[in-house]
């Protein structure tokens, strides 16, 4: 390892030598609680924002789409969530099989396979305050279906809510 280069005095000013940082031992509480505060940096400074904002999209917007998908889905009319996906649309098996729904009337011939047993019971149980939102969307349940803020055009002020995944077990 070559040498460090020698610190020149200049102006009048003395630059003194730094003396070696601790152990880690006795830095990590340090370490911890700075890891702590960093992470918590955007929390506090999107304390006011809308929850949603990450997902591009807010809480009305949000709130009309959730609203929608739980009345049709408990009512089984497959037309207005049909109206809500965004195609082509994989669904996604547990032990990793994949198949896509590549239309409005392939996903209504599939609707009620689709929508019944846990997935339906997942969405009507799930209340709209504890929907989670982030940049990849806004999950209900446990991952089970996500929507996403689809925008026609850059900028749009006005995004469409599309249900973007379905995990079925």
């Amino acid at each position: 390892m070559a040498p460090l280069p020698r610190l020149l005095h200049g102006a009048g000013h003395r630059v003194r030598p730094v003396a070696p940082p601790p152990p880690l031992a006795r830095r990590l509480p340090a370490v911890l609680l700075t890891a702590l505060a960093l992470s918590m940096a955007p929390v506090v400074a999107h304390a006011g924002a809308d929850r949603f904002a990450a997902a591009g999209t807010d809480t009305p917007h949000v709130r009309q789409a959730f609203e929608t998908l739980q009345r049709a889905v408990r009512a089984g009319d497959a037309g207005p969530v049909a109206d809500m996906v965004a195609y082509p649309l994989v669904l996604n098996h547990a032990g990793g099989r994949h198949e896509t729904i590549d239309d409005r009337a392939q996903f209504v011939s599939r609707f009620d396979g689709i929508f019944s047993g846990a997935l339906r019971d997942t969405i009507l149980a799930q209340r709209f305050d504890d929907l989670f939102g982030g940049a990849h969307g806004i999950m209900i349940g446990r991952g089970d279906l996500w929507l996403a803020a689809l925008c026609p055009r850059p900028g749009c002020s006005d995004p469409r809510i599309a249900i973007i995944a379905i995990n079925l077990p």
